[in-house]
């Protein structure tokens, strides 16, 4: 069955308001299979807004009350806040918050609760990790490596970074020589690369190297 937009808005509205599948089913003129199917499928946990009031400050701060009924009592964390307000936590940064539960009469539904949650919040100087990953990643393309005649097939390359001779030894090194010694003499490779780069010294250690030569 498809749904318009409306019919969808009024079923999460009734949900919220806790009538059952038969009682929505009833006031809709939908039968209970297809109102239960559609509830169990899409709706989860729902807000339905009664009312939202904003005001933006000239630093661009902005100040937000909203009534709203939801179908569960939501946390009171700050990116929930947020999010129930309307704004994106990676987007905005959240300043205070007040949060607010009333019960609200009808002859017809029972008692209904409503929530009152008013925010303060200011747009975040920086950028997302998502927002900066597509900046870099937006004019990136695949490129395939075409294998040239003549390369190397057998070749071995040795990473040494970060070595931190000083307040490493020989000791502590001998372990992981003797399984590089162990490769290469047990391998068949036409070129060996032994590449050394990062801490070949450890820092401290240069500078009480510096200090005795001063000496």
């Amino acid at each position: 069955m498809k749904w318009t937009d409306k019919e969808k808005y009024q079923i999460a509205k009734f949900v919220t308001m806790g009538l059952s599948d038969s009682k929505i089913a009833e006031r809709m003129g939908k039968t209970h299979s297809a109102v239960k199917h559609y509830r169990q499928r899409h709706i989860t946990d729902i807000k339905i807004e009664d009312s939202k009031e904003v005001t933006t400050e000239a630093n661009g701060t902005q100040t937000a009350t909203i009534l709203m009924r939801l179908k569960h009592e939501p946390d009171k964390s700050p990116r929930t806040m947020l999010a129930l307000t309307g704004y994106d936590p990676d987007k905005f940064d959240l300043i205070s918050s007040q949060y607010k539960v009333y019960e609200q009469h009808s002859t017809e539904d029972g008692t209904v609760p409503q929530y009152s949650i008013k925010v303060k919040v200011k747009p975040k100087d920086d950028i997302s990790v998502s927002e900066l990953s597509g900046i870099i990643n937006r004019n990136v393309k695949q490129k395939r490596l075409n294998r040239k005649s003549g390369t190397l097939k057998h070749m071995l390359v040795v990473p040494l970074y970060d070595l931190h001779f000083g307040i490493n030894n020989f000791e502590n090194m001998k372990p992981f020589a003797d399984k590089i010694i162990a490769t290469i003499t047990g391998g068949c490779y036409e070129k060996i690369v032994i590449e050394l780069g990062g801490d070949l010294l450890h820092s401290d250690y240069l500078n009480a190297v510096n200090h005795h030569l001063i000496q």
